[in-house]
């Protein structure tokens, strides 16, 4: 493979149902560089679906007042005034 182009045949190709043997013998393309492609296109794809935090949760987390433990004591949290 040489390019981004053939990376998206491959990816055209599987997703048309296309085995990586199927892919080899018709185009040439090497099997295990087939897999590696197909594998990098789903990590990619699960990575964008992963659910992104709402605005309530990420401003939660920028205004959580933080607790100071020290290794001996038990832990202290700053008093909310």
């Amino acid at each position: 493979m040489h390019g981004i182009m053939d990376k998206g045949k491959v990816i055209g190709m599987k997703l048309a149902g296309m085995s990586n043997r199927a892919i080899n013998r018709e185009h040439g393309y090497d099997r295990d560089k087939v897999a590696q492609v197909w594998d990098e296109y789903n990590l990619a794809l699960a990575q964008m679906e992963e659910p992104k935090p709402t605005l309530k949760q990420s401003k939660t987390r920028c205004v959580q007042i933080p607790s100071m433990t020290h290794p001996n004591e038990q832990s202290v949290s700053i008093p909310s005034w």
